[in-house]
């Protein structure tokens, strides 16, 4: 058994003034929280182990500046509880590492984006408090040493969000799920063991759809996508290794962004393709 207990406390200090609006900016305000953790361990045997956790999070208050209506608005520090089961366990000689966990987090004032489009078409964005809001999932991963030169891995994680309770008179995003969250993901890779000195590793990535914010607008809903790396390694002695990359190896250029402006979609795609060498040396 693990625990802590921090304390944190967080001095927001905003002053000054801008052409959007007549206002003059004064805020200065203290927020501080105390954040427990609390860990259990449990070996059920030498190879396989169980454990819970639960912690406490927070992020302080501040205030933005909502460009409709030309007036500053503040937010409150948001809390979150998290609550998580995990365990790992090795198989078939420890050839097979599995690892799995389950995860419920439960946030109180969430601060989440609310998005309008103002005039001359750009986006207006303002930090608020949502009463309520939760997600849950889990993740698993496995790492298999298929053969003594070739090892498998991958991950697959699956997520659910929602905003329970949301009580503002700038939107109604109840029910929504959290912008940019994407209900499942998946990776699965290989390290080759060519020679005893050389490894070359593949990658390939699956990103599930989601939406650009909190407004689930269909307009900016992300479309499901994949991208593949490799890399090689030599590494001729323990403290030397030379090495060389490709990311994107098919040059995807999925989005992963959207948001409006000035009446049309602006937004950002998967890093282009790119390559490169590298040395790294350990004193």
């Amino acid at each position: 058994m693990t625990g802590g207990l921090r304390y944190q406390r967080d001095d927001v200090e905003r002053r000054g003034t801008t052409s959007f609006t007549p206002e003059v900016l004064d805020y200065d305000r203290s927020f501080d929280a105390w954040l427990p953790k609390l860990a259990l361990t449990h070996d059920l045997n030498d190879t396989t182990s169980i454990g819970a956790m639960v912690s406490k999070g927070y992020n302080p208050g501040g205030v933005t500046l909502g460009f409709v209506s030309r007036q500053y608005v503040t937010f409150e520090p948001e809390t979150v509880w998290n609550y998580e089961l995990f365990g790992r366990t090795k198989l078939f000689d420890e050839r097979l590492d599995l690892t799995g966990n389950l995860f419920y987090s439960r946030m109180k004032n969430a601060q989440r984006y609310v998005t309008s489009v103002i005039e001359g078409g750009y986006t207006d964005a303002v930090t608020v408090n949502a009463d309520k809001a939760e997600s849950y999932g889990m993740e698993l991963g496995f790492s298999f040493a298929a053969r003594d030169d070739l090892t498998l891995r991958g991950n697959l994680g699956l997520l659910h969000t929602e905003i329970v309770s949301f009580e503002n008179a700038l939107a109604d995003y109840e029910g929504h799920e959290f912008g940019r969250a994407p209900s499942r993901t998946l990776s699965l890779g290989a390290d080759w063991a060519i020679r005893p000195d050389v490894t070359l590793a593949g990658t390939v990535r699956y990103t599930d759809a989601y939406f650009s914010d909190d407004t689930n607008a269909t307009a900016l809903l992300i479309d499901a996508h994949t991208v593949a790396d490799a890399r090689v390694t030599w590494t001729p002695r323990e403290d030397l290794s030379l090495f060389a990359y490709v990311n994107n190896i098919f040059d995807d250029r999925s989005v992963t962004n959207l948001r409006s402006l000035q009446g049309s979609l602006q937004g950002t795609v998967v890093d282009p393709r790119s390559a490169g060498v590298g040395l790294k040396m350990t004193f």
